[in-house]
């Protein structure tokens, strides 16, 4: 996770093959990761004006008011919510074993929150245009 974001020798040859490919590189203005590169971005790069996830500080029980809040206080530009969805069943602790943070009880209150009526209703309700990486790398 972001390892590649770590030095700019790696993120260089990361935004080589991304060049390289048409890809569009994962990059947001407002989070610390992205900081030290985002100066390496050619110009022409979409970079989204922020990135958001829920942190260890949101309880349990409020996440589906954090992303009501979120999807009420975005700024016209692209932002990327990004969620790890999936159930919390037998498979995904297996796979997320020792990953109280991002594990699959995480997974299944993202997938919980981002299906309520009340994200849905928000979502609608402030015009929110979702869109994904096929329209990032359109851009390229």
């Amino acid at each position: 996770m972001h390892a590649l974001y770590a030095t700019p020798e790696l993120f260089g040859v990361f935004l080589k093959v991304a060049h390289e490919y048409k890809l569009p590189i994962r990059m947001a203005r407002n989070d610390q990761p992205f900081q030290s590169v985002l100066s390496l971005m050619a110009p022409g790069d979409p970079v989204p004006d922020a990135i958001y996830s829920p942190g260890a500080d949101v309880p349990p029980s409020g996440w589906s008011d954090y992303y009501v809040k979120l999807i009420k206080s975005l700024q016209p530009g692209v932002t990327e919510v990004f969620v790890h969805l999936a159930h919390d069943d037998v498979e995904s602790q297996a796979i997320m074993a020792d990953h109280p943070d991002w594990g699959a009880a995480w997974r299944q209150r993202e997938f919980a929150a981002m299906s309520s009526p009340e994200v849905r209703k928000a979502i609608e309700d402030n015009h929110v245009i979702l869109i994904g990486w096929r329209e990032v790398k359109k851009l390229l």
